[in-house]
């Protein structure tokens, strides 16, 4: 894992669950994170990837790269430690089209977008492709919490 990007170790969810690999870019207001569905994942329906691994994926990517896009956010100065140091939870999910669902080891790359900044409080625009088609897309809202991240590994 790229811990520097601050993928998978900034996920309070356990191994199993986890569904992201690694945070592949991020800028000031963007990231991409990367996601191999692997056979006996805990979300596949048969050979497929279902609804709810798509949604968990696109949510665990805004969660796992709030910490990276906080770091390079201008908009944040003076306030990045408080951000990068805390948990980032899911507000809110809408606005989710599911054009197709993957198959088992396929790469999808989940784009996140922040559409509005209004800390501790992001709106997020989410864009997950296998290739350059695109399989989904969703609003996702996220709340900077209280508590801070202490690693379980």
């Amino acid at each position: 894992m790229d811990e520097q990007h601050g993928s998978i170790t900034h996920l309070p969810q356990r191994q199993e669950f986890v569904m992201v690999d690694q945070v592949l870019t991020h800028g000031e207001a963007d990231a991409v994170v990367q996601f191999v569905v692997r056979p006996g994942n805990l979300l596949l329906d048969g050979d497929l990837f279902s609804a709810a691994g798509i949604i968990e994926n696109m949510a665990q990517s805004c969660a796992s790269t709030m910490r990276c896009i906080s770091a390079n956010n201008k908009a944040l100065q003076g306030l990045q430690h408080d951000a990068m140091s805390r948990i980032w939870t899911i507000g809110d999910i809408k606005q989710v089209k599911i054009l197709r669902y993957p198959r088992c080891n396929e790469v999808l790359n989940t784009h996140v977008r922040i559409v509005l900044n209004m800390y501790p409080l992001m709106m997020t625009a989410v864009e997950t492709c296998v290739g350059d088609e695109t399989i989904a897309t969703a609003r996702i809202a996220l709340a900077m919490t209280g508590q801070e991240f202490v690693s379980s590994t």
